[in-house]
């Protein structure tokens, strides 16, 4: 008989990885403990969570690959006992990717599962990519294999599905796959007709031949950008074959960069596989994956929350520079208290001085955040007029339109300029005409902070169901004298925006109306309702867009 196996939240803690890229808020948990898991996918519903995992509870579920259920009413702390959602006689299913979608016809939703189909127990050692459908997540009908060894690109299989649907009936499904070919590649295909159609003329692949990348996972975070998950082969320098994890981002789902902190995680003598992301906030994740000894047969499912570290721009080019400790890079460093600085004139300020960012590919840049240099809680040698400029190249440049300032009064420790519209470019600069002085009357340009705001949408969650609003961090934070707060509309909405203490209580009301579609940006001091400053520590910024909510915490620095 069977065993059956108790896996409410098991508490064994792993050490961090060898090299750690995002910062790591937590070490790694076991969830499930499995004689050999590793994949997993989880829908959000509301309060409750709902996740599939593959592979072998005991060593009673051999030779072959399950598929298992599971979930949680507690944002994922504590799980069900995990039960068999489905399994295939002599066929390996496992790397399972989760949509929830409505059925139009029938006025329902229902499930949708794309995974890895190896018929290995008939001695094809194809993989394939197969689709299974259920109405409530635990019982699954087999429709049978959808992607086979004709691709679309090549005849080497598919591999480990990741699914993001462009709305919530599946009309527009990008599949993520990667092939058997020692290269690795990671593909993507457009399926339509309710994500069951496969044309192999829309598959193109995004990475590049050259080294491993696997099991992709892809999702998008609160500011619009996608980011696709991925294990990569070994870095270690005995090459040992473990995986370990790393990402990329995009723009667009199609053009994808690789981010300049992998891996994220990487073992000596363990390895991490098949990566799925939950985001919790616009720039904290929960990172979920199978852990265990490259030779399998001891794997389980973990998960480890994560902050989002900035990419680093590609390269920043500045007109001089006054020392070498005042270089350009000192102005795309997050550090506030280093800065770029030109070089000093003496008896005028009319001077061309510029600074410019190469962001490496095309990308929908919608505004610019500077950070002047403070001396004594005032800014020093920022602009009087001056203007933004982008290029295709880094040597035509073009005047942004509406962003040219003349006798420009610098009076905070942030600047920031929205652009009429999103500008596509991968070179943007900041070009001066006429400085102003220091405290000795010679004449600048510096500069401490120098950073840019991306084109944001109202974005869709994986099962394709929009929530139809943003709400970004404000910025900065934690602050000291006054804050911004960004939020997106999609369709004309009632709105509020209120700020609360840690304790529920109603601390100032900031909008209270009926608003368009749009981007909208408040300003707030630190003033209580009755105009007082509020004492220093957390608070809750509440956005309520017809009746549905969300929040981000703050913190005030007195």
């Amino acid at each position: 008989m069977k065993t059956k196996l108790s896996v409410m939240l098991i508490a064994l803690m792993l050490p961090f990885s060898m090299a750690v890229a995002d910062e790591p808020l937590s070490a790694g948990t076991r969830v499930f403990n499995g004689y050999d898991i590793y994949s997993t996918t989880i829908v959000k519903e509301g309060a409750v969570w709902k996740q599939w995992f593959a592979g072998w509870m005991t060593a009673a579920d051999l030779p072959w690959d399950r598929m298992f259920y599971s979930f949680s009413t507690d944002s994922g702390s504590t799980w069900s006992n995990p039960q068999l959602a489905f399994t295939i006689e002599k066929v390996q299913v496992n790397d399972p990717t989760v949509l929830k979608l409505w059925d139009s016809l029938n006025s329902r939703y229902y499930y949708l599962m794309y995974y890895t189909y190896y018929p290995s127990g008939f001695g094809d050692p194809t993989n394939y990519i197969a689709t299974s459908v259920s109405l409530d997540g635990i019982t699954w009908t087999h429709n049978g294999v959808l992607i086979g060894p004709d691709n679309g690109i090549d005849t080497d299989g598919a591999w480990s599905p990741a699914a993001y649907s462009a709305d919530s009936t599946g009309n527009k499904v990008y599949l993520y796959f990667h092939n058997n070919h020692p290269d690795g590649r990671i593909f993507r295909t457009t399926l339509t007709d309710g994500g069951l159609n496969f044309d192999k003329t829309s598959t193109i692949s995004v990475t590049s031949p050259g080294g491993l990348r696997a099991n992709p996972d892809v999702s998008r975070s609160a500011n619009g950008k996608w980011w696709m998950f991925y294990n990569g082969s070994s870095v270690t320098s005995d090459n040992k074959g473990n995986f370990n994890t790393c990402k990329m981002y995009s723009d667009d789902g199609e053009n994808w960069q690789e981010s300049g902190h992998n891996p994220i995680q990487q073992f000596d003598t363990m390895t991490t596989t098949t990566p799925f992301v939950l985001w919790t906030g616009d720039s904290t994740y929960q990172l979920w994956y199978g852990f265990g000894t490259p030779s399998f047969m001891d794997f389980s499912v973990y998960r480890q929350n994560y902050k989002l570290q900035t990419e680093p721009v590609l390269n920043v080019v500045a007109s001089s520079e006054a020392l070498k400790v005042m270089e350009a890079s000192k102005a795309i460093d997050q550090d506030p208290n280093t800065f770029w600085s030109s070089v000093g004139y003496v008896g005028s300020p009319v001077h061309n001085e510029w600074i410019y960012l190469d962001l490496g590919l095309v990308k929908n840049v919608s505004g610019i955040v500077l950070t002047p240099r403070v001396v004594a809680g005032s800014p020093m040698c920022f602009p009087v007029d001056f203007k933004f400029q982008s290029s295709a190249d880094g040597k035509v440049w073009n005047n942004i339109a509406g962003q040219s300032c003349t006798n420009y009064m610098c009076d905070s420790s942030n600047q920031k300029f929205v652009f009429a519209t999103n500008v596509a470019t991968r070179y943007i600069r900041f070009y001066a005409t006429k400085l102003s002085a220091d405290s000795f009357g010679n004449f600048y340009f510096q500069l401490a902070e120098m950073g840019l705001t991306y084109h944001t949408t109202s974005i869709e969650n994986r099962s394709g169901l929009t929530d139809g609003f943003s709400l970004f961090q404000n910025y900065p934070n934690p602050f000291s004298r006054s804050t911004s707060i960004r939020y997106d509309l999609a369709i004309e909405s009632k709105v509020s925006l209120k700020v609360y203490d840690l304790f529920g209580k109603e601390v100032v009301a900031l909008v209270n109306k009926v608003q368009a579609p749009g981007v909208y940006t408040v300003e707030w001091n630190g003033a209580n309702c009755d105009g007082e400053v509020i004492a220093g520590g957390y608070y809750i910024c509440k956005l309520l867009v017809d009746g549905k909510g969300v929040a981000k915490r703050m913190m005030f620095v007195k």
